[in-house]
């Protein structure tokens, strides 16, 4: 079953060009994504879920997989939460 964030995740890809169905695709088009872009879809998310996320993250090597940007928006929430 998908989860809230993964929903919203892939809307905020599919808004951006940068969502597929096929894993691989996906990957690929995350793995191509040019620095506007990136910035683009850190904002979106922070947006989104009313987050900010930790300047650790704002790499875009950390933003090359779908799995990796649920975990750094899963993370950003439970931060955003315990503060």
């Amino acid at each position: 079953m998908i989860s809230l964030i993964e929903e919203k995740l892939d809307k905020i890809l599919l808004e951006n060009g940068l969502y597929d169905t096929d894993e691989n695709v996906q990957t690929q088009l995350l793995s191509e994504m040019n620095s506007l872009l990136f910035i683009e879809l850190v904002v979106s998310i922070e947006t989104t879920f009313d987050v900010g996320i930790p300047d650790e993250y704002l790499l875009l090597a950390h933003f090359r997989s779908r799995n990796n940007i649920i975990r750094i928006i899963q993370e950003s929430v439970k931060r955003n939460i315990e503060s």
